[in-house]
């Protein structure tokens, strides 16, 4: 178990590396995306947008519409179908780890989930709840 002194470094030392404030509730740590905290209600795709060029992920190595070309073996997309949000991964042209999901936010937290995951841990932080 951590001293409290201890725990405030850490804590400290979490806010000066990331992006995103960090939040103390409750006894509960939270990162804040502009003024909202936890799962984003209502995050959307821009927002989605903005986060990924904040952490400089490369743009090829993501698709948020189909405007958006396909360009590498493994590329993270969002699409908008007639059954929701869905969230999957094109690997070599073909569509993997697909999810339906009924609204924008919960997308979004999901591609961030999914890529953080497998592509770059930086963004697990946008969707912690």
């Amino acid at each position: 178990m951590l001293t409290h002194g201890s725990f405030m470094m850490l804590l400290a030392r979490m806010n000066r590396l990331s992006k995103s404030p960090i939040e103390i509730m409750d006894g509960v740590v939270s990162l804040i995306f502009k003024g909202r905290k936890g799962l984003h209600e209502d995050m959307g795709i821009k927002d989605l947008r903005k986060v990924l060029q904040n952490e400089q992920i490369d743009t090829h190595c993501y698709s948020l519409d189909e405007s958006e070309p396909i360009t590498l073996e493994i590329v993270y997309c969002i699409r908008y179908s007639a059954d929701g949000y869905e969230v999957s991964i094109n690997e070599r042209g073909r569509f993997v780890d697909r999810r339906i999901f009924p609204d924008e936010a919960s997308a979004c937290c999901a591609f961030l989930n999914l890529m953080g995951k497998y592509h770059n841990e930086c963004l697990r932080k946008y969707a912690l709840a």
